[in-house]
């Protein structure tokens, strides 16, 4: 989107999935475990690396929503378009969120 000069949509739409992100890892335990892992790191055990890349990745969507909220709030802020922004971004989010659930739930036995 901010290759087609649609930077309204773009900074929304990150800091949206970010937020999306952020929640559905930490409802899904991915955050605690990453967490439990980093802090068993001089056990022996190389399970530290995949809590190492979630906490990287959360670590990096924090820093999407806020370098993505303070554009927004500098260039869109005050042009009375942040409801349809929201909303619209929201939707498509949702969607694209619900995809991919509904794709790895199918993946998982038993579920």
């Amino acid at each position: 989107m901010l290759f087609y000069m649609e930077d309204r949509w773009a900074y929304m739409i990150g800091m949206l999935a970010s937020v999306v992100w952020l929640g559905l890892a930490y409802e899904a335990g991915i955050l605690g475990s990453a967490v439990r892992q980093i802090s068993q790191l001089g056990s022996g055990t190389n399970a530290g690396a995949v809590g190492l890349v979630a906490l990287t990745t959360a670590l990096l969507a924090v820093l999407m929503i806020v370098f993505c909220g303070r554009h927004w709030m500098k260039e869109y802020s005050g042009l009375g378009k942040s409801p349809v922004t929201f909303f619209v971004s929201l939707g498509i989010v949702v969607v694209y969120y619900g995809t991919l659930l509904r794709f790895f739930w199918a993946m998982i036995p038993n579920a």
